[in-house]
C-alpha cells in the first residue's frame, strides 16, 4: 500500500489503546485503505456521544464510537470500516443530506416572473 501524506500528519497526533470485537477483522483486512483509515480514526480519534447506529446497535469492527473529528468527513471508525462513512450519522456527507432532504420536503417556494410574464413557483435556494 502507498503512503499517504495525511496518514503521517494523522500518526504525529498522541495514540491511545482501543478495542476490537473478535472474529470481525479479515486476513487480508490491513491491506484495505479504509481498514487502515478506521484504524487511525480509533487511535487517534476522540469519543462521540450519543453514538451512531451502527455503533449502537453493535455491528461494527470496534467496542467505542470514535471519531477524528476534521478527517475522513467526521465518520466514526466502525462506518469508515464497514465502507458506509457517508451513511455514519456523524459523518458531514450524511447531515449535508439530512439538511437537503428536510429543504425538500419544507416545500418552501418563491414566486417569480418568466421571461414570457408568467408566475411561477419556485424552490427557494438551499445555500
Amino acid at each position: 500500500m502507498t503512503s499517504h501524506p495525511e496518514h503521517d500528519t494523522i500518526l504525529a497526533l498522541p495514540g491511545k489503546n482501543f478495542k476490537m470485537r473478535l472474529g470481525r477483522l479479515l486476513p487480508n483486512d490491513h491491506q484495505e485503505l479504509r481498514v487502515v483509515e478506521s484504524l487511525l480514526i480509533q487511535s487517534r480519534g476522540e469519543r462521540n456521544d450519543p453514538k451512531c447506529n451502527c455503533c449502537e446497535r453493535g455491528l461494527g469492527l470496534y467496542t467505542e464510537c470514535l471519531s477524528l473529528f476534521g478527517w475522513f468527513d467526521d465518520a466514526c471508525g466502525s462506518c469508515k470500516r464497514n465502507d458506509a462513512g457517508a451513511q455514519c450519522l456523524l459523518s458531514e456527507a450524511y447531515k449535508e443530506e439530512e439538511r437537503l432532504l428536510k429543504w425538500i420536503e419544507s416545500g418552501d417556494k418563491e414566486e417569480k416572473t418568466t421571461r414570457r410574464g408568467r408566475t411561477t413557483q419556485v424552490p427557494i435556494k438551499y445555500f
